[in-house]
């Protein structure tokens, strides 16, 4: 569902043939566990990272400016 906000939850569960109630009972068990909850936190979050355009791009070095523009720009905003 967080790479297609157009989805229900009813459209993610129907091809694994979960009921709903079924889906609930799950969320409210790991819900009851921390460590499940940061477990499944982090899958979500690796899962959207290596997804993620924006997250590529911050591990993709950027060059560095020049000693005269790095000057420039910083002195500006004093």
């Amino acid at each position: 569902m967080q790479g297609n906000h157009d989805l229900t939850i009813d459209g993610a569960l129907a091809p694994y043939q979960m009921p709903l109630d079924d889906f609930r009972q799950l969320e409210r068990r790991i819900q009851n566990q921390p460590r499940m909850v940061e477990r499944v936190r982090q899958a979500l979050l690796d899962q959207a990272k290596a997804h993620s355009v924006f997250a590529q791009a911050l591990g993709s070095p950027t060059p560095a400016l020049p000693r005269e523009e790095h000057k420039r720009r910083h002195s500006k905003k004093k």
